[in-house]
């Protein structure tokens, strides 16, 4: 039982912490380098265990200030260490136990609202923290406003060049902040090479034939979705779309150029 109730107890304890974290997600960001804590505990789980601390011991020293005035009990951590702890046999465990039976609501409500109150502080944060000037994949993949982003990509297939064109849909980013994965909707590639001078077997590699043209050299490729790995991409053409308010003018799209 003493485990049991230290792991629950524990969980209790890391809310605030793990609900300052998500509001605070920003901080995971892929372009943060490894280190050697790494092998061992996760940034996540120190950051969720430092927020936690520091919301406790911040309300706690808020609530002995302020109960007092209104001639109510004020929180006994020793009692949550021992709870934590397993100790259920000692003075301190047993009084633990009698609080929790005596006040459920109050302790229920003040976990409660810490949670809350830590996860709206993260997402504070979290918007202040967008105003970086330096870019993620993200935020060039995601822009605010936007309706939707189309890139481009140079990749090569059986030492062939080609360019693909795309909605973005989905992405994935290494943890060294590398782009790795790009999943495109309404898809088309275009061969930087004439299609009537590529060799047969080459042309029936890429399978070029089969495809739908589109006019201009891209030829529709089948399916809803592309898949593709973008590591050795040398070049990465953004466009931005935005829907224009009945009351303005519509914008112009924007063309980016990111070098992977």
């Amino acid at each position: 039982m003493g485990f049991s109730l230290s792991v629950l107890v524990a969980l209790t304890l890391m809310m605030p912490g793990a609900s300052f974290f998500f509001g605070l997600s920003r901080l995971q960001s892929p372009n943060a380098p490894t280190t050697g804590l790494d092998q061992h505990f996760s940034f996540a789980l120190l950051i969720a265990l430092v927020g936690a601390v520091v919301a406790h011991i911040a309300a706690l020293l808020g609530l002995s200030l302020v109960l007092p005035w209104w001639h109510l009990p004020t929180p006994a951590p020793a009692q949550a260490i021992a709870l934590l702890a397993g100790d259920t046999n000692s003075i301190l465990g047993l009084a633990g136990l009698r609080s929790i039976a005596a006040y459920p609501a109050q302790i229920g409500l003040y976990f409660t609202l810490l949670t809350l109150i830590t996860w709206a502080v993260g997402r504070r944060l979290n918007q202040i923290l967008r105003k970086r000037p330096t870019a993620s994949w993200y935020e060039l993949l995601r822009p605010e406003g936007a309706s939707f982003v189309v890139v481009t990509v140079d990749l090569q297939l059986n030492n062939q060049c080609f360019l693909y064109t795309g909605v973005v849909t989905e992405f994935s980013v290494a943890k060294c902040g590398n782009l790795e994965r790009l999943v495109l909707g309404f898809a088309a590639r275009k061969p930087l090479a004439d299609i009537g001078r590529m060799s047969p077997s080459l042309l029936a590699e890429s399978d070029l034939s089969s495809e739908k043209s589109l006019g201009h050299g891209w030829l529709e490729i089948p399916g809803e979705f592309v898949v593709l790995q973008v590591r050795e991409a040398r070049t990465i053409n953004l466009d931005y779309f935005f829907e224009a308010k009945p009351e303005e003018e519509p914008d112009s799209a924007v063309l980016l150029t990111a070098s992977t």
